[in-house]
């Protein structure tokens, strides 16, 4: 987005800081027949770890799920704690346990750098214990890696993940995980003052306006840390004599 005036001119760009519009914030690509599976009474998790606080808009995972049954995405902030986000889903009935199917979540959710994301599924399934399975990967390639081979379950009934478990390997839950970015609503330029409008501020984070005297430099200068805990807000600041002024939303 870019907003111009008369004087000063103001460059304004939507999206800002560690992420831009539907960046993907944490990714694990998926390797063939790598499978982890959920009791058919169980919540299974795997925990996620972000560069900063971000709002989540989509989640994505594959999963293998049996006949056709009662199932849950999960998210949660700490073991032992109610979820912080769920989503009912129906599933579409895998032929075999490595026919994994993509399930897209589209959310608004606002989460700290660390979560933990998981599924459920009841009715149906393989083994004596009705076992349906998530695949697997053995890379974050966005995101910042947890503990490889380390998941938590806990009772559906219970609501919350309460035990980790190991597998003993290397891997991690395939996942891609998409983020809200910053918003520019609004912008106000009068002669020395600048006014932004601010929107999708995650919540979790330190943000930050930052200004820059020229395109393509890197020579950000903070200019002032925005209030905590404010998803929207309006910031302005006298713009001084430049002509030419760029801010960004810098989240940490």
């Amino acid at each position: 987005m870019t907003l111009r005036s008369a004087w000063p001119l103001a460059v304004v760009c939507a999206a800002f800081g560690v992420v831009a519009r539907g960046a993907t914030i944490y990714e694990v690509p998926e390797l063939p027949n790598n499978l982890v599976g959920a009791w058919d009474v169980n919540i299974l998790a795997d925990d996620v770890h972000f560069e900063t606080a971000s709002i989540i808009s989509k989640i994505r995972i594959r999963l293998a799920i049996a006949g056709v049954q009662t199932c849950k995405l999960w998210m949660f902030d700490a073991l032992n704690s109610p979820p912080i986000h769920t989503v009912t889903f129906t599933n579409v009935p895998a032929s075999t346990n490595t026919d994994a199917s993509t399930y897209d979540f589209d959310m608004h959710v606002q989460v700290p750098r660390d979560v933990y994301v998981g599924f459920s599924a009841q009715g149906d399934g393989w083994t004596a214990n009705a076992v349906d399975y998530w695949s697997r990967g053995t890379a974050v390639n966005r995101g910042v890696a947890g503990t490889a081979g380390q998941y938590y379950y806990g009772p559906v009934t219970g609501g919350q993940i309460t035990t980790i478990f190991n597998s003993g390997d290397s891997s991690f839950g395939c996942l891609q995980i998409l983020s809200e970015p910053v918003r520019v609503t609004g912008m106000t330029v009068v002669t020395g003052q600048v006014s932004l409008a601010i929107a999708s501020l995650p919540v979790y984070a330190t943000n930050a306006v930052e200004r820059n005297e020229s395109i393509g430099s890197t020579q950000w200068v903070e200019m002032a840390e925005l209030p905590l805990g404010l998803s929207n807000h309006t910031w302005s600041a006298t713009n001084g004599s430049m002509n030419t002024s760029f801010y960004r939303i810098k989240a940490r």
